[in-house]
């Protein structure tokens, strides 16, 4: 293992995913593409635990936010938004270019949405009639502490709901129709562990009638014309990504038919707690409040005076292990290790080793031999093969 990418997309990925996009290119417009077309939207619905339609586009997960605003969002709409990250804010900037009626709710550093906010917000905000947020946010580490909670409310009020689900969905189980998500968003990059370029889009049937009922809908971004294209024909309005979709099938295969859907979340959950657990006997101090932890991301404050670069530098340099640093306005305030897609003990215990002995180097004393056994000790208990 020559370099390991810890950070919150793009993930290493399986040799198998990378020898996917070595196929010459096909015809979008051909019997082959449709075939496959139709695996990948199998699959999709499978993955988001939906019988709705999951539209896969060629773009980036923020894409695939904008595809969900621009379609559902209209300008006489009164949309409610959680911020609490970059990632809500990017979110509620997009709704603000479709209506003027954004009420955001900015929520403290270290926490995230739950219901007693969400109540509170609707309360004091009747007249809203879409909620809008990301499930995790990975520029702070933080993950909403109770998503059945808030879709139950979100549904007694009778609102539509676009979950931002990029960096989460595939590391949790989001049992979409259950939930009742009318529009729910991820990418190709992050928990699917494929290659960057690809969002996947789930629309409830009756998030599509209001999206049809739209007086104006991007040229490029019309679900309207992803749903005839999909329906009717197995393919896409414009020319896909096509190395992307081999990639992407491929690793949805490997998902959900070698490893297993259920236990390919459980280990995105056994791998969380132990990094929590080993980073706990680091001695490293955590962003975000225990129940708002997210299992994907982890925000972490630098130690003791040390740069939050220059802690991702000695992990670069000395153990080739790529760290992510802060966002925005959080860049140089914290450094973030990921936990996303081809999880394994392995990558895991380098990690939290390489980030004890780079402490060490910066002068901050770590134990790295207690910080692993503590890995390994949940790893005993908990990992799922």
């Amino acid at each position: 293992m020559d370099r390991i990418l810890m950070i919150p997309g793009p993930t290493d990925v399986d040799q198998r995913v990378i020898d996917a996009m070595r196929r010459q290119m096909i015809d979008h417009r051909s019997g082959d593409f449709r075939v496959m077309m139709r695996e990948l939207e199998e699959r999709s619905r499978r993955i988001f635990q939906t019988e709705n339609d999951v539209y896969l586009l060629t773009c980036s997960g923020t894409g695939g936010v904008e595809f969900a605003v621009a379609n559902l969002v209209d300008k006489d709409d009164r949309v409610l938004v959680p911020v609490f990250g970059v990632f809500g804010e990017r979110l509620a900037e997009a709704c603000e270019f479709y209506t003027r009626n954004v009420v955001r709710v900015e929520i403290p550093l270290g926490r995230a949405a739950d219901p007693e906010v969400l109540k509170k917000a609707l309360d004091e905000n009747k007249d809203v009639n879409v909620v809008a947020f990301p499930y995790n946010d990975t520029s702070t580490g933080t993950i909403c502490h109770d998503l059945e909670g808030i879709m139950r409310i979100c549904r007694e009020r009778g609102v539509y709901t676009i979950v931002d689900a990029v960096s989460i969905l595939g590391g949790r189980d989001i049992p979409v129709d259950r939930l009742g998500i009318d529009v729910c968003i991820t990418g190709s990059q992050k928990c699917l562990a494929a290659p960057p370029g690809v969002a996947l889009v789930s629309f409830s049937e009756r998030a599509y009638e209001k999206a049809r009922r739209k007086e104006k809908r991007p040229h490029y971004l019309d679900v309207t014309k992803y749903r005839h294209f999909m329906r009717d024909r197995s393919e896409t309005p414009f020319t896909p990504v096509i190395t992307i979709f081999f990639a992407l099938n491929e690793s949805l295969r490997i998902i959900l038919e070698e490893v297993g859907f259920g236990k390919w979340v459980r280990r995105h959950e056994a791998g969380a707690e132990a990094l929590y657990k080993g980073l706990e006997r680091l001695g490293v101090s955590f962003m975000t409040e225990p129940r708002y932890r997210s299992p994907t991301v982890i925000a972490l404050n630098p130690q003791q005076g040390i740069d939050a670069e220059e802690i991702r530098r000695v992990m670069r340099e000395r153990f080739s292990i790529m760290i992510a640093g802060g966002l925005a306005k959080f860049r140089g305030k914290m450094f973030r290790i990921a936990n996303i897609g081809n999880i394994s003990q392995q990558r895991i215990l380098l990690t939290i080793e390489a980030l004890g002995k780079t402490l060490n180097i910066l002068g901050v004393k770590a134990d790295v031999e207690e910080a692993v056994n503590s890995c390994k000790e949940v790893f005993a208990g908990r990992w799922p093969g």
